[in-house]
């Protein structure tokens, strides 16, 4: 398993929507940045809780399989303010569990060209 280099990007305010993640040291093709952490719920309870939200374009949750999506607005970190991207320089990467335990399964960001400081 490819070890994260979480400790090559840091959480900034962006021009582009509020928060952004940074590159503060380069980062090879191919390397995992980090992984999507924040609380494991069903999709039920997911519904249950934002359901009748309006949307204001910050969406902090991420499907993880068909039994659980990850709220990263609860116990979530730096992976959560990556934003979308027209020209995107990573790719999220879904990684099941061996056992088939769906509540294991994570998603990892992975850089899918060479990032530059910055970026």
């Amino acid at each position: 398993m490819p070890k994260t280099s979480k400790h090559k990007i840091e959480r900034r305010q962006s021009n582009i929507h509020g928060n952004g993640v940074f590159a503060i040291a380069p980062i090879a093709k191919g390397e995992r940045i980090v992984r999507y952490k924040g609380l494991l719920r069903s999709h039920d309870d997911v519904d249950a809780a934002y359901g009748a939200q309006e949307e204001d374009g910050h969406t902090f949750l991420f499907t993880l399989n068909d039994d659980y999506v990850i709220d990263a607005n609860v116990e979530g970190n730096v992976a959560r303010w990556i934003n979308h991207s027209c020209a995107p320089n990573c790719e999220a990467v879904h990684e099941e569990n061996a056992k088939g335990k769906t509540h294991k399964d994570k998603v990892y960001i992975e850089a899918i060209r060479d990032i530059a400081v910055g970026e």
